[in-house]
């Protein structure tokens, strides 16, 4: 009996380190990160931590994706594309030939095997005005009002020529908006901005980009949660 009770006890445990170790996926969607004519490396790091409890680690994943003669490409509109039309940075959805266990895979030592039957490339509304950002964390229930009086901060700075748009959010902190003109130029401008205050006397702050528009929050109360509510507008403004 004692033996029974042993052999069910370590199918038991068996069968939770399966249910904990993820499901096969058929298709995720991912960011190309490099290309080649028979290989993708996209992204996979939402696939593997799907389902994970408790903290998850700031490691990124990225997934060798095997491309062969008979794999599709498309866009969302279902208009036919071919490799040389993939760039590094889309956003795509990879169906896969065969189902795997993309975390299993990660987590063992067997070499994760991943064919693409189809290759969508995927694309969203860019951001393109200050009003759909203020909406947007307004959506989150904060109360922003434009500034009126000037007083320089270490943040009121010209970058790239663009000087930011200065709002409130009472009590929080205030909140930076450049709207440059492009995504590159946004890159460039958040890279001055670290030069220029590398030894400035600054309060914390937390930077958020997103297209062409470089968002800084300057906090004023550490323990706001109002961070966390625009950090969830950007996510949504974000989404593919």
């Amino acid at each position: 009996m004692r033996r029974v009770v042993l052999m069910c006890t370590v199918c038991a445990i068996f069968a939770l380190t399966l249910a904990g170790c993820g499901s096969k996926t058929k298709s995720f969607q991912g960011q190309i990160e490099e290309i080649t004519t028979d290989k993708l490396v996209v992204d996979c790091t939402d696939e593997v931590n799907k389902g994970k409890k408790g903290d998850i680690n700031a490691i990124g994943y990225g997934c060798s994706v095997q491309l062969t003669p008979v794999t599709t490409y498309s866009d969302e509109a279902g208009n036919k594309l071919a490799v040389k039309d993939l760039t590094d940075g889309a956003m795509v959805n990879i169906t896969l030939a065969k189902p795997v266990n993309i975390r299993s895979g990660f987590e063992s030592d067997k070499p994760l095997v991943l064919t693409a039957q189809e290759v969508v490339v995927l694309s969203r509304s860019p951001v393109t005005s200050v009003d759909q950002i203020i909406a947007a964390i307004e959506g989150q229930g904060i109360t922003l009002s434009e500034r009126a009086s000037r007083s320089k901060s270490v943040f009121e700075r010209t970058l790239q020529g663009v000087e930011p748009e200065v709002f409130t959010i009472p009590d929080e902190g205030e909140l930076y908006i450049f709207a440059f003109s492009s995504e590159q130029e946004q890159l460039e401008g958040w890279s001055e901005f670290l030069d220029q205050t590398a030894t400035a006397d600054m309060v914390a702050y937390k930077n958020y980009n997103i297209d062409s528009f470089l968002i800084l929050f300057a906090y004023k109360n550490l323990e706001t949660d109002a961070d966390r509510k625009i950090q969830h507008a950007i996510d949504e403004l974000s989404e593919w």
